[in-house]
């Protein structure tokens, strides 16, 4: 649902706001084909205004280590 995607979105931001000096966190989303974790991504991304470029390009190499670490996800 679109409403539970701003307000999870929301509540990351204000995450980050309230400890800016915290380590690099990563996240981990799965899930079945077409249930929107690119989408969750896209919307974090923007958010806490990581470019699109980058963020495509960290999003391709989390993927081929994910399947390579984790193939029983994919």
């Amino acid at each position: 649902d679109k409403l539970q995607y701003e307000k999870l979105c929301a509540r990351l931001l204000d995450f980050t706001k309230k400890y800016p000096n915290s380590p690099t966190r990563y996240l981990v989303f799965v899930g079945a084909t077409g249930t929107g974790k690119t989408y969750l991504a896209k919307a974090i991304a923007k958010e806490i205004g990581i470019p699109r470029k980058t963020f495509t390009d960290r999003l391709k190499r989390a993927k081929k280590t994910l399947v390579h670490e984790f193939p029983e996800f994919f």
